[in-house]
């Protein structure tokens, strides 16, 4: 009798440990979830700074060829504050690493350059890059709602290539959804499509978004 109470007590133990193992299985999974979440956010509105402070930045200018080339374009972003500070890489001291470099929360590298052959005129805008995106964040940032109609300068993006000089011409459409690793798009199309989204941003870890402001 006691050997089947010990039994009963081992099978039991192991049932319950079973069960811890699956809800912390899925507590992990839904808490990567979450970060991940959380980073595609934070991504999202440091996108959104960035275009707002640089617009703001130079809007007495003629046009962004003050943000350099080079390391000279970290360097304006910096001391312009043109992107947010939590952005910086830091060095073994914990002081911003310089050269400056930015990276999103993914660890891809941040950049801006002024786009050289707007048709509105020669580097009248200027393209902010984010490359080592998930697949979920590349989607989300693409469909996200940019405001191309409210007047905040947004002129489309573009998924895993170079940003064309004439985005802002008729050809500004986005890619067939058919067509896989990459897609252009710009405003006055509505929101991209998710499908269209989802076919461009093709790699698991690491996809690259350019979007293109004035």
């Amino acid at each position: 009798m006691k050997q089947n109470e010990n039994g009963r007590t081992m099978i039991e133990m192991l049932g319950v440990l079973a069960i811890i193992g699956v809800l912390s299985v899925m507590g992990i999974a839904g808490y990567n979830k979450a970060i991940s979440k959380n980073y595609i956010n934070q991504s999202i509105s440091h996108i959104t700074q960035m275009a707002q402070h640089t617009r703001i930045a130079f809007g007495s200018q003629r046009n962004y060829s003050g943000l350099g080339v080079g390391d000279e374009v970290a360097n304006v972003m910096f001391t312009a504050d043109l992107a947010p500070k939590d952005m910086l890489v830091l060095d073994s001291n914990g002081e911003f690493a310089k050269p400056y470099v930015f990276k999103n929360k993914f660890k891809g590298v941040v950049s801006m350059r002024s786009a050289d052959k707007a048709i509105v005129g020669d580097q009248m805008a200027f393209i902010i890059h984010f490359d080592q995106l998930p697949k979920a964040a590349c989607v989300d940032i693409a469909i996200a709602d940019w405001g191309g109609t409210n007047g905040n300068g947004y002129v489309g993006l573009v998924i895993n290539q170079a940003m064309p000089d004439d985005l802002l011409t008729s050809k500004c459409t986005v890619s067939p959804i058919t067509q896989r690793n990459k897609a252009t798009y710009c405003t006055g199309k509505g929101l991209m499509p998710v499908a269209a989204a989802v076919n461009a941003c093709t790699d698991q870890k690491n996809n690259m978004i350019e979007l293109k402001f004035y």
